[in-house]
């Protein structure tokens, strides 16, 4: 074994590990861009190795076209961005949560809602109550989404 192995290592690490992004700059853009579009914001916390997290993500994935239509997304990583966690913060109030969780927010950074609902955080949005909280938020925020859009939205869900 190299005497270096471990300074050889950790060189082949830093060089190969994506970016790192600031939170608190995804968090100003997004807002920026709200507000010279007119649309809401939804802001996803989120890990890179969470199941439900990659879940959500392909969902809203299947729906991008629609959804950006009415939304900014902005996802923030609470373990791999910069001040991730402070940002996490923020959406949460600072009370403990589970990812994913997410939050509405119009374009003056107010949140309308977010994804705590009767029975705790719907994040993965998986059962009769997380769809039902779901379909809820989503009514509240929108501004263009028809009620058969939503529907097509939540009904793609899969428990």
């Amino acid at each position: 074994m190299a005497d270096d192995a471990n300074e050889q290592a950790a060189r082949f690490v830093e060089k190969h590990s994506p970016p790192v992004v600031d939170a608190w700059q995804k968090w100003s853009e997004a807002f920026a861009l709200a507000k010279k579009t007119n649309r809401r914001v939804w802001v996803r916390i989120s890990q890179r190795y969470c199941g439900p997290c990659f879940q959500l993500n392909n969902g809203l994935d299947d729906h991008r076209t629609m959804l950006e239509k009415e939304f900014v997304l902005l996802k923030i990583d609470d373990v791999r961005d910069k001040n991730g966690v402070e940002v996490a913060t923020v959406i949460t109030g600072g009370k403990p949560y589970g990812v994913p969780f997410f939050a509405f927010y119009d374009a003056d950074q107010n949140m309308l809602i977010d994804s705590h609902g009767p029975t705790g955080n719907i994040g993965s949005i998986s059962g009769y109550e997380g769809k039902r909280h779901f379909r809820k938020m989503l009514q509240k925020v929108k501004q263009t989404l028809s009620d058969e859009e939503i529907e097509r939205i939540v009904g793609s869900v899969e428990d």
